[in-house]
């Protein structure tokens, strides 16, 4: 099996209330084990109700109950005993979530690099690529715009956006928006890429880069590799069900490098991935200095190795 990008092997289940889980408690049709696991009664197995795909779910051990309310879809370990060789082809392995799934369920995988020699690529022993050559493109915005949203680490995360007190905040990000690609830029529409959390695009999105919209998540894709004007409107952290999910298990997630690789992906989007400069505009203080850090450590390790 070949995956182009790490599966999602854990996820929030949002297809049922926390009082439905109640409903079924009470009415016998599951329990939670030791470890959190949802159990179908196998005595009824044979109710035909709403709940079918819960059954079904719950008979693979691929719901989780995390802290009595909420659910957590979980990819059954067994299927990666169905495959003799299995490739994830991506970046920053070490910080995702499929990792973390392998440590837990004790998987066992090899971190592998492709180079590229007489025109034809090979896999080879792992090792740090040279990212020097891409990062003097990006040119990330360092003026007012930063300034005049107020914000503590967690600015732009979710929890942000859904703040009452941050309202005005949001309507500055959004003029702000409109003054980088308008302004600063003169960004043409079919150079932008933008983003922000779903629920919040109507929010931020404005005259002449409202339809240049790409999620935030998004990957896998070269559709966008003539975009050079960039805004990145997010802050990313980890579902709180799943840091809980894996600090149980005795796990810890580094958030901080999770993030960072989540905007590397959609960064890699533009035209960055054709060695081609760039300009973003990042409003959120954590996500800036993420990104910089990690230009800054690159640059540095490149001298080192070169030297």
């Amino acid at each position: 099996m070949i995956l182009d990008e790490v599966l999602n092997v854990i996820e929030p289940y949002d297809n049922i209330r926390n009082d439905d889980m109640k409903l079924l408690k009470e009415s016998g049709c599951v329990t939670v084990d030791g470890d959190g696991f949802v159990i179908w009664n196998k005595e009824k197995m044979d109710y035909d109700t709403k709940y079918n795909e819960i059954k079904i779910l719950a008979d693979n051990r691929s719901l989780v109950y995390i802290n009595q309310k909420l659910l957590l879809w979980r990819y059954p370990p067994e299927i990666f005993t169905l495959f003799d060789k299995i490739y994830i082809l991506t970046y920053l392995f070490e910080s995702s979530i499929l990792k973390n799934y392998f440590d837990l369920y004790q998987i066992e995988y090899e971190q592998k690099s492709i180079s590229e020699q007489n025109g034809e690529y090979h896999i080879t022993d792992f090792f740090i690529p040279d990212t020097s050559i891409y990062i003097e493109k990006i040119n990330i915005y360092d003026g007012k715009l930063n300034e005049n949203v107020y914000q503590k680490i967690n600015g732009l995360s979710v929890t942000w956006f859904r703040a009452k007190i941050n309202q005005d905040n949001i309507k500055q990000i959004k003029r702000n928006l409109y003054n980088y690609f308008s302004n600063i830029l003169s960004a043409k529409a079919e150079t932008i890429m933008w983003t922000t959390f779903k629920d919040y695009r109507n929010r931020l999105k404005g005259k002449g880069y409202s339809n240049q919209f790409v999620s935030y998540n998004c990957r896998s894709t070269n559709d966008y590799d003539d975009r050079f004007n960039l805004a990145y409107c997010v802050n990313v952290y980890l579902h709180p069900g799943i840091t809980q999910f894996f600090k149980q298990r005795r796990i810890n997630i580094d958030e901080d490098l999770y993030g960072l690789s989540e905007m590397i992906q959609w960064i890699w989007r533009s035209r960055i991935r054709k060695g081609e400069n760039i300009n973003i505009y990042i409003p959120s203080m954590r996500m800036r200095n993420l990104l910089n850090a990690w230009m800054k450590m690159n640059l540095e390790y490149q001298r080192r190795v070169t030297s």
